[in-house]
């Protein structure tokens, strides 16, 4: 939520401003820079995330590598994160087309 909303408070000023000024080729070559350089960089974190799943997931909640009978839920846990990173995309991309939408003043459709 936190990484969204520094996105949008970013993000639509500057579309904003490049719509008002009839600038929209360059509204969308911001778009698409932010679009691309954003997903490349995610993809590369949600990766490293996810090969090193196990040992994120014993720093985040120990009690899971130490503790009887918890132990065992460890790989359920492991893949249950696994099963997650990959919406991570899903919701930067959405809070980009949010942040388009508000640019363009549509609020229906949020």
């Amino acid at each position: 939520m936190v990484a969204g909303g520094a996105l949008s408070s970013a993000f639509i000023p500057v579309f904003t401003e490049h719509l008002a000024t009839d600038r929209e080729d360059d509204a969308w070559e911001i778009f698409s820079t932010m679009a691309n350089l954003m997903l490349g960089i995610l993809l590369v974190l949600i990766t490293a995330c996810w090969i090193f799943a196990p040992q994120l997931v014993a720093a985040t909640v120990p009690g899971y590598v130490t503790e009887p009978g918890k132990a065992e839920y460890m790989p359920l846990v492991v893949q249950m994160a696994r099963i997650i990173l990959p919406a991570q995309l899903a919701f930067f991309m959405g809070g980009l087309m949010f942040g388009v939408l508000y640019s363009k003043q549509t609020f229906a459709v949020p």
